[in-house]
């Protein structure tokens, strides 16, 4: 396994990028030569990769701006600190102050929404779509649209993968830049030496998947009673969504107002094909069958597969501590008609604060820390998976050769659907709490009537006005 970037490397990154860029009245045109440093094999290999002109006057730009944020901030690199303090270097007239949100992030949006009421937020937040929080801060007026800035900046929006930026959007204008963005749980994370002591071909790790019944007859052929599982599932909104698409369904209708589980066939089918490997055979660990659960279990030798997604498969890979017992790798899940992955892309959003004092430096900060170093600071030192842009990915590679799986279903996606009244925890919760109990196999209930009881409780919620 290639070890991670060196925080060496990310200060490089950040010093090169700014180097060129020198404070002055009147605008400054320099060529910029970004140096990347790969990091294979405990060799660090310096690359020249572009030459690019950026056209800037940073001693224009003024203000004394708060960042408010619990994205990136239990990092071994000090990812938000580099960020400033490589601003700065940029925008010497410019303060950042940054003050780290200590909670979880459903918990932190609570607070972020508080501090706009009390009118204490910050000039830089994170209003994520991705968590169903992007709609509910626009319609409340917490965050401010970025076309006027980003069009008198010239900025490139085809530096990140489109689909990243189409979340950004909202009732015709743009939002925010992108944070973290991964293909959601988009794949199996697996242990290779079973499926090769069971004698099964796998496919190709950045490749269309097998069929859900391929996949349905590895977890019980895999399976030993009361020593091994082949599958463990999580249900929450993230797996559903891809079991339903591998069938042609969903979860939810494309305005997010409508739940499709229970009257769509195809998304029924996709919600039977777990139930009939959760209850009714009962090959799926749940409840206290492995401990630890998920990576855990999988890096012991006593599970073959679970669900989950890119990011899931390359901290799986750093956690194996004995190669005879675990070797991670990945499959995705069938792919669509259209040819299309079948996936649930998903992204958050760096968002200036309406009424900052500051606007065009906060946009400038905005900007700095979705960029590309800042990019590949945020996954390589913020903890996040920010894999939302083209260019980060020969660093990511030099880092990790995993990356490298999950660029193709970045490019050609599916988008989730996000519940129109953006009640993001009330959704998830419900949406959980009952899909936990229709796969109950210690209490089962009968197919139809937890599947109608899932689908009302999650309607339910989609029929409350938006907060």
């Amino acid at each position: 396994m290639a070890n991670r970037i060196t925080r060496r490397a990310l200060m490089k990154l950040g010093a090169v990028a700014a180097g060129g860029l020198l404070a002055g009245c009147a605008p400054k045109v320099v060529e910029v030569t970004k140096l990347v440093e790969k990091v294979v094999e405990q060799t660090v290999i310096q690359e020249k990769v572009v030459k690019e002109t950026v056209v800037v006057n940073p001693a224009a730009i003024q203000g004394d701006l708060i960042w408010d944020t619990f994205r990136g901030t239990e990092t071994q690199g000090k990812w938000n600190e580099e960020r400033i303090r490589t601003f700065k270097e940029k925008f010497p007239n410019v303060k950042v102050t940054f003050r780290p949100i200590v909670a979880g992030q459903q918990e932190a949006y609570g607070k972020m929404y508080a501090m706009f009421a009390a009118g204490d937020l910050g000039d830089c937040v994170s209003f994520d779509p991705g968590l169903y929080q992007f709609r509910r801060a626009i319609a409340n007026k917490v965050i401010m649209p970025l076309d006027d800035l980003m069009a008198a900046d010239k900025l490139d929006l085809n530096e990140w993968f489109p689909i990243f930026i189409e979340m950004q959007k909202y009732e015709g204008k743009i939002w925010g830049l992108p944070s973290w963005g991964w293909a959601g749980f988009d794949c199996m994370v697996i242990n290779t030496l079973d499926f090769d002591k069971a004698g099964i071909t796998l496919p190709k790790p950045d490749e269309g998947g097998p069929s859900m019944d391929t996949i349905g007859e590895w977890a019980r052929k895999l399976y030993k009673k009361g020593e091994h599982y082949g599958l463990e599932m999580y249900y929450m909104d993230h797996v559903l969504e891809v079991m339903t698409r591998s069938f042609g369904g969903d979860v939810l209708n494309k305005e997010g107002t409508k739940c499709l589980l229970y009257d769509n066939e195809k998304s029924k089918q996709g919600m039977k094909w777990m139930y009939d490997l959760a209850v009714t055979d009962q090959v799926v660990a749940q409840g206290e069958d492995l401990k630890p659960e998920g990576q855990g279990a999988l890096v012991a030798g006593k599970l073959s597969m679970y669900t989950c997604g890119s990011l899931c498969t390359t901290n799986a890979a750093l956690a194996v501590t004995d190669k005879s017992l675990c070797n991670v790798s990945q499959f995705l899940y069938p792919k669509q008609a259209d040819g299309r992955f079948t996936n649930a892309l998903r992204c958050g959003s760096w968002n200036v604060r309406t009424g900052s004092k500051y606007p065009e430096a906060a946009y400038q900060f905005t900007k700095h820390i979705a960029g590309r170093e800042g990019s590949i600071g945020f996954n390589l030192f913020g903890g996040n998976g920010g894999l939302t842009r083209p260019d980060i990915f020969d660093a990511l590679e030099g880092a990790n050769p995993m990356y490298a799986w999950f660029k193709a279903p970045l490019a050609n996606g599916m988008v989730i659907n996000e519940p129109a009244n953006s009640r993001g925890t009330e959704y998830t919760d419900v949406l959980a709490q009952y899909a936990t109990k229709l796969m109950d196999k210690l209490n089962p209930i009968p197919f139809e009537q937890g599947l109608k009881e899932l689908n009302d409780a999650i309607q339910k919620v989609l029929d409350l006005p938006m907060q």
